[in-house]
């Protein structure tokens, strides 16, 4: 294209970054030579490896070796072993820091080794018959031959050698790939000699391995005599299972039939062929590697990265003999391959669990999140083995679980190349004079090419079967809390935080909003994004009992979740637009508002006065002090120094008595109250009680609490007593405003967290808590404030909890006690409490130290049915039902709590019947893990993998955890005579209650 042939602007438009390093680099860089070392100076040896850096490389690469950048010599005089060094130390360089195993250098993440694969294959070889000091001589030879004429031997001196030796470059195979045509098509009968068009074919494949340009059989074939026995016959496997499919052998009877057997041949022998290669580079480059094994890693990395290449079109057949339909015609959902999966066909779903668990190892394999994804594959896999697996409603609901696991990790994979793609495409594209359509439809080309996008076309028909069958198609919406109808504006933003929902004034007030919101963290408060969210769609899913549900039923948001990509779509298509949200148990509406529905709002605010929109707020003065403390408030900006603020013994607060201790003091859990420990710490104290008795039926963790007022005695006692005031007063200010700024809140929050966790934490204190503890014990340091828990304000995670903690270290200890203490002055805790009305002065923390336990699972328990039909609605909210609610996930209750993507195992348990019915299985990605038989080494974080999960694979196991969870909680209920919110786990045949708290209703 003539358009590729302009230089760069030196990227006048693009912001300061790799892209514009390039841009401005190209301007000096006409040859290829030029070019690699332009990369080089980005990616070589010793340079710092980025994301954005291997971007924006990554695009130039690809232009400049296959013509969409025109390279031109430069004057130079480089054989082609040079680019094979810049090859290599950019090699090196990538390879020293991806190893899975024993890397060396920075680390890099998930992201940037994908990014990787973006380069390798657009590298020269630097094996040694290109590394030598004269490479590629076999031109040189033909160019001499007796047996042709002058003519012939003058173009390929003038075309190709003189070139290639000169300036090499992409453009010498192009050159060649038209002299094979003026030699072999275009050439007169005798012109050429046979001997001479072979021994020309033969420069060709040196050419081709040079500039990588062989396919994955090529490259075995090439190494094939290095490959021990068993590894050839893997190989031969391979060969035999492709040429079944190229000749037609295999037949054309479709993916259940005799093709369809071929093809998972194919797919298997790739994996196995593939593993081997990757098994081989899975751990760092050495630095001091010879140039044999620094050649040989190139040759086993373009090979397995070659036989992904022919995944993908082993992938595309399979989607071909299935009846899968063109993709991108709006026939996936009618297609023979949707109706057989829809009608529950147990071969096609067995042909296609082991094309999609073939795929998932592939990614694996791609070093993609691999213990998920291999976890996946043998999910698939498990949940055919005995027919159908949507043959009955739980089965059709296990099945999804898996496939959701399954798009999430395509998905991920997708996001993944297009942020490390960023805007470079587009941005160099313009630069180069490139036509548009090159930069816009680049990363999309590259996604596209992926075997990612080949499982997507294969999981997205099986989950949508998966769900139909398991009654789940709820218009592609998890209702998580009931309520509306809401009128309002859709808006979307990232996250639940301040700043993110914007006020949009209509007609003289500020108009409600729907929030389209695409992240969580599980612990947002809906208020602190703003006071005109009144409804919730979350892009992704979220356990129905996550602190976020939680509180969005205490504000009473209804709140929906979707991972359906049309709903999603179609959610997005209304932003900026008057909607309609209610939620239901019978299902969601997201519609556009009607002129009757808008009407209908604006009637109903029209009784409430006016609000003026808002104007700078002056800042707010300091509260008060309290009475025993004014006299010493007031000195605090003297010149004078004064004696430290002395804490007062007792505070009277909205949300009751605080009584504080003046001492450096731990006390037994049991002996805590709501006015020394908070509500937090003396439930957990009541629990330790409970368990004693014959009948509990469960089990309680001991431990010990730190008394309200021993962070502001330690901080006193530190001579910070007052300045520890002064911060907060300052911070109530800073908050006081209707329209605060969020900067100015994070900034005034920050200094009090410093503060505290600033001065030392006192050795004899940290020494009566491990005191307290077994020995050499690891703990779970937990906030106790006297501001949640409560009934009407769980604040259910928004306070930090740190797990995992050694009492054997004195420092570890009260860098968590601290931690915890500072978490009281978190951005996202103290607009909660703005939210509420609350002072952040009359806000306290306790902190309560657990032993843990090895969760096996941990659960949290609704013993009042939140989202089921049965539920009715009274004058202060949903009457309890019989029902109880639970939700399961392995290992530590952190990952329930935490709001991580994904479904835990939810049970519904009918308490005068005692049938238990299972409406999700778990699907969560991983799960954090004590060591059981190793608690030395702490926690870890692992993949699921629920085919070997007895709450997935085993009814009975699943009835049972569900019965005794109800029994638990309906005594606990009974106990504190209202519904509650139970945290708990199970640690082999024990059951454990860790918390109980009023449940928002």
């Amino acid at each position: 294209m003539e358009a590729a042939r302009n230089r760069s602007d030196g990227g006048v438009n693009l912001p300061e970054g790799p892209a514009k390093y390039i841009a401005a680099g190209d301007k000096e860089a006409p040859s290829w030579l030029q070019k690699l070392e332009l990369i080089q100076s980005i990616l070589g040896q010793g340079h710092r490896i980025t994301l954005a850096r291997l971007g924006a490389a990554s695009v130039y690469l690809r232009w400049i070796s296959t013509g969409a950048l025109f390279c031109a010599e430069d004057g130079n005089h480089h054989r082609p072993n040079r680019p094979a060094e810049i090859a290599r130390d950019i090699f090196v360089s990538l390879e020293t820091v991806a190893g899975e195993l024993y890397k060396h250098g920075a680390e890099v993440g998930e992201a940037e080794r994908q990014m990787m694969r973006q380069i390798h294959p657009w590298l020269p070889s630097f094996s040694s018959e290109f590394a030598c000091s004269e490479p590629l001589t076999r031109i040189r030879n033909i160019a001499h031959r007796s047996d042709i004429s002058e003519d012939l031997k003058k173009q390929i001196k003038h075309t190709i050698q003189n070139k290639l030796h000169r300036n090499a470059g992409p453009e010498d195979l192009v050159a060649t790939e038209a002299f094979i045509k003026r030699i072999t098509v275009d050439a007169h009968p005798g012109e050429c000699p046979q001997a001479f068009v072979d021994e020309f074919m033969l420069f060709y494949d040196e050419l081709k391995r040079f500039f990588n340009c062989s396919g994955a059989i090529e490259r075995l074939d090439a190494m094939y005599d290095t490959f021990e026995d068993e590894t050839r016959a893997q190989v031969q496997e391979l060969k035999e299972a492709m040429w079944a499919l190229d000749d037609g052998s295999a037949g054309h009877d479709g993916l259940t039939g005799g093709e369809g057997q071929a093809i998972l041949r194919a797919l298997r022998a790739s994996i196995d062929v593939r593993g081997i290669f990757t098994g081989g580079l899975s751990t760092g480059m050495r630095n001091d590697a010879p140039d044999e094994a620094v050649s040989q890693r190139q040759a086993w990395r373009l090979a397995e990265i070659a036989i992904e290449e022919l995944a993908f079109v082993v992938l595309a057949r399979a989607l071909q003999s299935a009846g899968a339909g063109v993709e991108g015609e709006g026939d996936e959902k009618t297609s023979h391959f949707a109706n057989a999966l829809n009608s529950g066909d147990a071969s096609m779903w067995g042909c296609a669990a082991a094309a999609a668990a073939a795929g998932m190892r592939h990614m694996a394999l791609s070093m993609w999140r691999p213990m998920e994804c291999n976890a996946v594959a043998r999910e698939l896999e498990a949940w055919v083995q005995h027919g159908s697996p949507i043959a009955t409603q739980e089965d059709a609901l296990r099945c999804r679980a898996s496939l959701q696991r399954a798009r999430r990790l395509v998905e991920a994979h997708t996001q993944a190349l297009i942020d490390g793609f960023g805007d470079a495409p587009v941005g160099l594209g313009k630069s180069f004079g490139i036509q548009e359509h090159v930069g816009g439809t680049f990363v999309d080309a590259v996604i596209r090419a992926n075997v990612s996008f080949q499982l997507s076309r294969l999981v997205s028909p099986m989950l949508r079967a998966a769900t139909s069958a398991a009654g789940s198609d709820t218009a592609g919406y998890d209702a998580i809390v009931l309520g509306g109808p809401v009128v309002g504006i859709l808006q979307e933003c990232d996250r639940l935080e301040p700043g993110a929902v914007k006020e949009n004034w209509h007609k003289g007030r500020v108009a409600p909003v729907v929030a389209l919101v695409w992240g969580a963290d599980g612990d947002e408060e809906v208020s602190a994004a703003g006071k005109q969210v009144r409804g919730v769609v979350l892009a992704r899913d979220l356990p129905h009992l996550s602190h976020l549900a939680i509180r969005a039923r205490q504000e009473q948001v209804p709140l929906a979740t979707t991972e359906d990509e049309e709903t999603r779509n179609y959610a997005r298509y209304l932003v900026g637009q008057w909607v309609f949200f209610h939620v239901t148990p019978e299902g969601v509406i997201l519609a556009p508002a009607t002129d009757a529905q808008i009407a209908a709002y604006e009637a109903d605010a029209a009784r409430i006065p006016k609000a003026e929109p808002p104007t700078a707020a002056p800042a707010a003065p300091a509260p008060e002090p309290a009475p025993e403390t004014k006299a010493e408030a007031d000195s605090v900006d003297d010149e004078t120094p004064t004696p430290e603020t002395k804490v007062a013994e007792t505070k009277v607060t909205a949300q009751g008595t605080v009584q504080f201790s003046d001492k450096l003091e731990c006390r037994p859990l049991g002996d805590a109250t709501k006015e020394t420990g908070g509500a937090k710490a003396s439930v957990c104290g009541e629990l330790t009680h409970f368990a004693e008795r014959p009948e509990a039926g469960f089990k309680a963790p001991p431990g010990v609490f730190v008394p309200f007022g021993v962070m502001e005695t330690c901080i006193r006692e530190a001579g910070k007593g007052d300045e520890l005031v002064k911060l907060i007063a300052a911070l109530d200010a800073a908050a006081a405003p209707d329209d605060p700024d969020p900067s100015s809140i994070e900034d005034a929050c920050k200094a009090v967290r410093d503060l505290i966790e600033r001065v030392p934490f006192p050795a004899d204190l940290a020494a009566q808590i491990a005191a307290a503890m077994p020995t050499n014990s690891w703990v779970v340091v937990r906030s106790s404030a006297n501001v949640e828990d409560l009934a009407g304000m769980s604040a259910a995670g928004l306070y930090e909890s740190v797990l995992g903690v050694s009492t054997s270290s004195a420092a570890e200890l009260g860098s968590a006690v601290q931690e915890v203490w500072a978490s009281l002055y978190s951005r996202r805790a103290v607009m909660a409490r703005r939210a509420a009305g609350l002072k952040q002065a009359d806000a306290h923390m306790a902190v309560l130290v657990q032993e843990m336990a090895p969760a096996t699972v941990s659960f949290v328990l609704h013993t009042a049915a939140v989202s089921g039909a049965d539920n009715t609605r009274g004058a202060d909210g949903f009457a309890p039902s019989r029902t109880l609610e639970a939700e399961i996930a392995v290992g530590l209750g952190e990952t329930l709590a935490s709001g991580a993507r994904g479904t835990p195992w939810r049970l519904e348990i009918d308490q005068t019947s005692g049938d238990v019915r299972t409406t999700a299985f778990a699907s969560l990605s991983t799960a954090f893990m004590m060591h059981e038989h190793a608690m030395h080494l702490g926690m870890n974080t692992v993949a699921v993998d629920y085919s070997r999960q007895e709450l997935s694979t085993d009814k009975e196991k699943r009835d049972t955890l569900g019965r005794r969870l109800a029994a638990v909680g309906a005594a606990l209920e009974a106990e504190y005579g209202a519904p509650q919110d139970i945290e708990g786990c199970v640690v082999g045949d024990d059951v454990y209650i860790v918390q109980s708290r009023p449940q928002p209703l």
